[in-house]
């Protein structure tokens, strides 16, 4: 039977080639008969482009769900590990810690006895600050509210923070002025008046709009720098101080809001005049104030640009030395086997170690606290060399030993998610190129053989 089969298909088979010339003739335009009889065995049927396309999208849909997710999860581990003596997040249920009115800011302004820094000022002003009894912050505290308050960590690296306050803590209500250029109106014992006149001093290095940029600014750190005999450190130092207040409070021109190119931001004169005279929050800063959440982020970018900016902007070249620097006070030379013992300020008496023991966090006062030293002659530091070139580690090491214990956790963790990226980034290409052969073979299913 398969023998006959096979027979009676031959012929037909032979027959059909045979006919390929004369039927493609009788086919109208030359077209191969077969072509029109059965147009279905010329091409295999593709697949339909819709479901190609679907599935395209299927697989960027699925690359996109695990850019998002990575990026959740590092946001978590940046923030829980990325500094541990920070205390993001619980130090906004803390302040206020009063009810601000105008007594208690007449109160808290009367006790600073020093401090040139002026967002530390309006912070314990303005309540946001509960020191100890000798006027310290916690460490972790300060960079809690540094954070809270938008500052970038580069310009506070840990280690020099650890220098000064690691044993202690941040005297806030006697933070001494670590450099001999300033514009004056932080120091203590003048009138209100003299403070509106060097204040004044200041703000007419405005712009004709009334509005500082990092140009602006420039101009006013090179007239105190030329005033004052400053050093390049110094400048430096203040340039990146005040390119860090404008990221900080800087706003829109004629606004309270960021503006949308956050270069052109700038600071009008109202605002140096609420941090530097009044001791009050510039307008709208609490609603525009940005947190910082990880050692590095945008708000570091912007404060090492404006920095460039204003370096830019340079015109004066500074004093190679200076006369003055910051030292301990004359007998409390820092190489001396005992302690420094401070001294009064403004008329205050020394405070006892007892004193000193109970109102302080370590115990001891720090360094740069203004009853243990502050700016003067070079020359009256033993050896001519100005402080604090070297501090003693036993004063800081113990903070510092403790703080790179609890950093090994966040280390690791940071090892963690930079694999955790190098994984997503590589995961998001294979959806790519997974989404790009389907398009592909789409394309090749509706070529034409």
């Amino acid at each position: 039977g398969e023998a006959d089969q096979r027979e009676r298909l031959a012929p037909s088979s032979s027959a059909a080639t045979g006919l390929g010339e004369p039927l493609q003739a009788a086919a109208p335009g030359g077209a191969s008969l077969c072509a029109l009889i059965m147009p279905t065995m010329a091409v295999a049927k593709p697949e339909a482009a819709r479901h190609t396309v679907q599935r395209a999208l299927r697989w960027i849909g699925f690359g996109a769900l695990i850019v998002v997710s990575a990026a959740l999860v590092s946001f978590a581990v940046a923030v829980t590990t990325a500094s541990p003596i920070t205390e993001l997040g619980a130090f906004q249920a803390l302040p206020p810690y009063f009810e601000v009115n105008a007594d208690t800011l007449t109160t808290r302004r009367g006790e600073i006895a020093d401090c040139p820094c002026p967002f530390l000022r309006t912070a314990y002003v303005q309540g946001l600050i509960e020191p100890s009894p000798m006027g310290y912050m916690a460490l972790n505290s300060t960079y809690a509210l540094t954070d809270w308050a938008g500052m970038a960590r580069s310009v506070f690296p840990k280690e020099k923070m650890m220098q000064h306050f690691g044993t202690s803590g941040v005297p806030v209500t006697h933070l001494a002025s670590t450099r001999s250029f300033h514009s004056g109106i932080f120091e203590s014992g003048i009138t209100g008046d003299e403070k509106r006149r060097r204040m004044d001093v200041l703000l007419s290095f405005a712009s004709n709009d009334g509005s500082f940029g990092p140009a602006e600014l420039q101009v006013a750190v090179d007239h105190y720098c030329d005033m004052y005999g400053g050093t390049s450190q110094q400048m430096e130092e203040v340039r990146r101080l005040m390119a860090l207040t404008l990221t900080v409070f800087g706003h829109a021109k004629g606004s309270v809001h960021r503006a949308l190119w956050p270069l052109s931001n700038v600071l009008s004169k109202d605002d140096l005049e609420a941090l530097w005279l009044r001791e009050e929050w510039p307008k709208g800063w609490l609603d525009r104030r940005r947190v910082e959440w990880a050692p590095f982020t945008e708000i570091d970018v912007f404060v090492g640009i404006r920095t460039a900016l204003m370096q830019g902007a340079q015109a004066t070249e500074p004093a190679s030395s200076t006369n003055d620097s910051f030292a301990p006070w004359p007998g409390n030379y820092i190489d001396d086997p005992t302690y420094p013992q401070p001294r009064g300020v403004g008329g205050e008496e020394p405070p006892s170690s007892a004193e000193i023991e109970a109102g302080v966090p370590g115990g001891k006062l720090s360094l740069f606290d203004s009853r243990m030293g502050g700016v003067q002659p070079t020359l009256m530091h033993k050896g001519g060399q100005s402080f604090p070139d070297p501090i003693p580690e036993e004063y800081w090491q113990p903070a510092w030993k403790e703080y790179e214990d609890d950093s090994a956790g966040a280390v690791a963790w940071s090892y963690v998610g930079a694999s955790f990226a190098v994984v997503t980034i590589a995961l998001f290409c294979v959806c790519l190129c997974q989404a790009q052969g389907c398009c592909r073979g789409q394309e090749k299913d509706v070529v034409e053989p």
